[in-house]
């Protein structure tokens, strides 16, 4: 629109006064016009560039792909290589520790086993034997009997092993039942070691695989064989009812028996070991509890039981039962304050005296294995807590 005549129209000025203005105002029009657009071809060179290349986003690469080429996904490993060290602990169990040693051999998805036997100074000419029915496994003779702990730290002191196992010479597991401890382990590792169930050779529960922490009402009720009444009761066997109580999911417990264990190599170096402090029985239960304090998670693999002949490595039932009860007192005065500890002690003499006295009076032919015991209360006592 003609600008001198839109400012007649508004009657600011005349025709006539606006004659000069005219030609000034076009001229500076034409002038502003032209600033404008090189202004604009300014803003279109830089979105042009910017476009190109955008200053936060670097430009991406083109890569030329031929119409029978397609992206190949890359290849990465399905699990680490798997490495064993196995550890069986032997006294006098020649009979029972072949056949371990067999079945050990056997196992199935295992990259690399490696088997120490440990012999802790047997008469019956173990060690040697074994050495000769197994070249390829090693074997430790020792001179003096050193107990199941420090047999067993003794063996894993230089291992490299990812995994290690300990195996009782009386147990029997089954081609998968490693494969599958240390496929539950890789898949969480916070568990830090796990265990499986386990059944006596007449196919029975054996309940002594695994265990909740004891406590002092589980003295009492195993003490006074109240867990006999109803196994699978919480109530009336606290330590033992998981094991009644068959699960297709892996467990949560606190304790896994030594018989037999699947562990993590750093776990068990973290822990330094077993406390040798245990001669035999109880040293499943004190690295049960430094384990949790460290917090590690024990589970039950749902595998099919292994075989374990709970009392064929300790000889007699007399001594199986003294190392029970003393591992039991030992673990007690370790982890217990000492008033706990004495009244756990007193319930376990009442105990042994009352099952004696019951077999004198019913002339039992187990009232030997009964007088052994109670002559060795001295090792099961509780002469105080542990410093």
């Amino acid at each position: 629109m003609d600008i001198v005549a839109t400012l007649y129209r508004h009657k600011h000025v005349d025709v006539a006064g606006c004659a000069g203005l005219r030609g000034g105002v076009v001229g500076r029009v034409g002038t502003f016009a032209s600033a404008i657009g090189r202004h604009r071809t300014r803003l279109v060179a830089r979105y042009v560039v910017a476009m190109r290349a955008p200053p936060h986003f670097p430009a991406p690469a083109l890569v030329s792909i031929g119409p029978r080429e397609r992206p190949r996904p890359v290849k990465t490993s399905v699990r680490e290589r798997r490495s064993l060290h196995v550890v069986v602990v032997t006294y006098n169990s020649i009979a029972v520790a072949s056949r371990c040693i067999e079945r050990l051999l056997e196992s199935r998805g295992i990259d690399e086993m490696r088997i120490t036997i440990v012999d802790n100074a047997s008469d019956d000419g173990g060690a040697e034997a074994l050495a000769e029915i197994f070249p390829d496994v090693e074997v430790i003779a020792n001179d003096l009997n050193l107990g199941f702990a420090a047999a067993v730290n003794q063996a894993f002191t230089n291992t490299t092993s990812r995994w290690l196992a300990i195996v009782n010479p009386d147990v029997e597991v089954r081609p998968e039942t490693i494969a599958a401890c240390v496929a539950h382990l890789e898949k969480h590792s916070a568990v830090g070691y796990c265990g499986v169930p386990a059944v006596h050779t007449d196919g029975k529960v054996n309940d002594r695989s695994f265990f909740m922490r004891p406590t002092l009402w589980s003295e009492i009720t195993l003490s006074l064989a109240a867990h006999r009444i109803a196994p699978a009761s919480r109530l009336l066997n606290p330590e033992q009812y998981i094991a009644y109580r068959p699960s297709k999911a892996p467990l949560d417990v606190d304790v896994i028996a030594g018989c037999f264990t699947v562990l993590d190599r750093g776990l068990f170096q973290h822990l330094r070991g077993f406390d040798e402090c245990h001669f035999l029985c109880g040293e499943d239960f004190d690295l049960g509890a430094r384990a949790v304090e460290a917090g590690a998670a024990p589970a039950v693999v749902p595998v099919h039981p292994i075989l374990h002949q709970s009392e064929a490595s300790f000889g007699t039932r007399a001594y199986a039962r003294v190392a029970y009860l003393r591992g039991r007192a030992e673990y007690q005065r370790r982890w217990w304050p000492a008033r706990r500890v004495a009244v756990a002690g007193a319930i376990r003499a009442f105990a042994v005296l009352a099952r004696l006295v019951t077999l004198w009076i019913l002339r039992s032919a187990r009232i030997d294995e009964f007088t052994t015991i109670w002559a060795c209360r001295e090792q099961w006592g509780a002469p105080g807590r542990r410093p």
